[in-house]
C-alpha cells in the first residue's frame, strides 16, 4: 500500500522541490494502491511543492470526439494575441 506521505517523499527524492512548477501526466494504477486514490496523489504533489508552486494537470481523453478540432501554433498565436497585447507578462503571471 502507497502513503501520500510515500509520494511527498518520494517526490522529493526526484528532485521537486517547494515552489516548482511541474507537469503532470501519470496513470493512478501505475502507483500501485494508493490509501486514498487520486486525491492522495493530488494532495502528495500539491504538498511537494507547497502554496508558491504550480502542478499542471493534462486533461486529455484521447478521444478525437472530445477535442473536436486541433489547435496549432499558429491559431494559438492568433488567440493569444488580444490577451498578450494587453497583458504582455501573460504566460509569466501564469507560470507562478
Amino acid at each position: 500500500m502507497v502513503h501520500k506521505e510515500d509520494i511527498v517523499r518520494g517526490l522529493g527524492e526526484l528532485g521537486l522541490r517547494p515552489g516548482d512548477v511541474v507537469l503532470v501526466h501519470s496513470s493512478l494504477s501505475s502507483f500501485g494502491y494508493v490509501e486514498g486514490g487520486a486525491d492522495a496523489v493530488i494532495d502528495a504533489l500539491l504538498d511537494a511543492v507547497g502554496p508558491e508552486g504550480t502542478v499542471m494537470v493534462p486533461t486529455l481523453t484521447g478521444s478525437p470526439e472530445d477535442s473536436p478540432r486541433v489547435v496549432d501554433a499558429k491559431m494559438m498565436r492568433q488567440i493569444m494575441k488580444p490577451i498578450l497585447e494587453r497583458d504582455p507578462y501573460f504566460w509569466v503571471r501564469r507560470a507562478r
